[in-house]
């Protein structure tokens, strides 16, 4: 059998034993399975707008995006399943809509000290109450609890006994930021003191999203396997699916460089059905949760783009199904799709998660593919 050599010239005729080395087989490492989050960061952050950056760490993620901001948490709910990973990120510019707000109004007065427990998100906040305390009293209570803690979505006001919480950032996006009171109820320990009364509500509805084609411009032709978006109204993930497409995107034969855009939506049944049948693409896959799930969209788009980043770099043939999507809160029960309603979804394109005890898990991760050309199912 010939031998190639690299350096040794193939006319030498003087006898001699030779020999180089090559070493093109040293290196045994295989690509890194690189993962991308799409988000805003807060106003004047350190990070430069529609430019790539290498993210190692949650602490790094707050601090050149900024507490609270959407990509330190996507990055921090990325790191909980995926510690170990190629993280990188892109930060876009927010909106010109409008911030969703939720009130907490309080009524009654405390009759003996407790403590109120909100959850903005996946994070419970504890509000100090003593007997006696009036309504105006309460509300402060809460807002400078909220207030103590700079890693939540909203910042909190509050006057005459109604504390308002506004999202950090403009858009849709802040209308996925789920407030509740009690999560665990009674059993965790989670009461309201006697005597007061909170009602949590929607208050202004978030407008707007955000221009994704600078973005899309700072992702240039760097490899990307898993791609985080947690924006999932129709023309911010058209965005996406135009950079995806087999013709001329990262699928096509020109650029070959592939990957998966993940993202996350909560809602009714009717709502994620309808969400679905937007779509019909093959690198997209739209999660749907239920409207009483306590973890906001954008974490939970982030959660699942890192387990399927942690399994499929291990075993692309290993199914998704199972994972654990790690410290993500799910519906409590009696809130959650039945399996009828699960069918129902993945039927429209619509991923789905289960809860096993207390544990949000994939139930199995489906694209928003269904139809062909002509019609028929995919």
């Amino acid at each position: 059998m010939t031998i190639s050599f690299n350096t040794i010239p193939s006319n030498t005729l003087v006898p001699l034993f030779y020999a180089e080395m090559d070493n093109q087989a040293a290196n045994t490492a295989q690509d890194s399975g690189a993962s991308l989050l799409i988000g805003h960061a807060n106003n004047g952050a350190e990070i430069v707008a529609n430019s790539l950056v290498l993210m190692p760490s949650a602490d790094y993620a707050r601090q050149i995006c900024g507490a609270g901001s959407q990509l330190a948490r996507m990055v921090e709910a990325y790191r909980q399943t995926d510690p170990f990973g190629e993280l990188y990120v892109i930060a876009v510019p927010e909106s010109t809509g409008a911030a969703a707000t939720v009130t907490l109004t309080v009524t009654g007065a405390a009759t003996e000290t407790g403590t109120v427990n909100v959850y903005v998100g996946r994070t419970r906040v504890q509000a100090p109450v003593t007997n006696g305390d009036n309504v105006t009293t309460i509300a402060s209570s809460i807002q400078d609890a909220i207030n103590a803690v700079p890693a939540l979505p909203f910042t909190a006001s509050s006057s005459a006994g109604v504390v308002t919480l506004t999202a950090r950032h403009k858009g849709l996006c802040g209308n996925e930021i789920p407030v509740s009171l009690n999560y665990y109820g009674f059993g965790g320990g989670e009461v309201l003191p006697a005597g007061v009364q909170i009602a949590v509500a929607t208050g202004t509805a978030g407008t707007g999203s955000p221009v994704l084609t600078g973005a899309v411009a700072a992702m240039a032709d760097e490899p990307f396997d898993y791609i985080g978006l947690p924006f999932n109204d129709t023309a911010s993930v058209n965005t996406l699916v135009t950079e995806m497409n087999d013709t001329s995107g990262r699928w096509s034969y020109a650029r070959q460089l592939y990957g998966h855009v993940y993202t996350a939506k909560i809602g009714t049944l009717s709502e994620l059905v309808t969400a679905g049948d937007q779509f019909n693409q093959q690198h997209i896959t739209l999660a749907g949760y239920e409207k009483e799930t306590q973890t906001p969209a954008d974490e939970l788009a982030a959660s699942r783009t890192a387990r399927a980043a942690v399994f499929i770099r291990n075993d692309p043939a290993r199914p998704t199904q199972t994972g654990e999507l790690v410290g993500m809160l799910p519906a409590p029960k009696g809130k959650r799709f039945t399996m009828t309603e699960q069918q129902t979804l993945l039927s429209h394109g619509v991923a789905t998660a289960y809860v096993e005890s207390g544990v949000l898990r994939i139930q199995r991760d489906v694209t928003t593919y269904r139809k062909k050309r002509l019609r028929g199912c995919g």
